[in-house]
């Protein structure tokens, strides 16, 4: 997420130097709180609006960071509904289940 923010930044002041004051002041709260789903809402809708422009002729990195902006939002979304830690065996383990020969080296100290 931040480094979409990063990106959504500077595209911004590309487009549209200091005319988004507060949507910015937004945005950077949304960032602060770690609130992921605002702060992604927010990306999006900034493409939103970017493409809802008049004057607008779709530009390469608009469309690319609206593409990225809504896989961010699916993960962001799948965070909150899924189990995000899986159990993983160790190496020991893995060696023991497969029947390697495991050499336990001064396990006294």
């Amino acid at each position: 997420v931040r480094s979409l923010y990063s990106r959504f930044i500077v595209l911004l002041e590309q487009r549209a130097a200091g005319k988004h004051v507060t949507f910015v002041a937004s945005l950077n709260k949304a960032m602060q709180d770690q609130n992921w789903e605002s702060a992604v809402m927010h990306f999006t809708k900034g493409a939103q609006s970017v493409r809802n422009a008049d004057e607008y002729t779709p530009i390469p990195e608009w469309e690319a960071f609206a593409e990225e902006a809504e896989a961010v939002s699916d993960t962001v979304r799948l965070a909150k509904t899924t189990f995000m830690f899986g159990f993983e065996e160790g190496t020991l383990v893995s060696a023991w289940r497969q029947g390697h020969w495991i050499l336990l080296d001064e396990i006294n100290l």
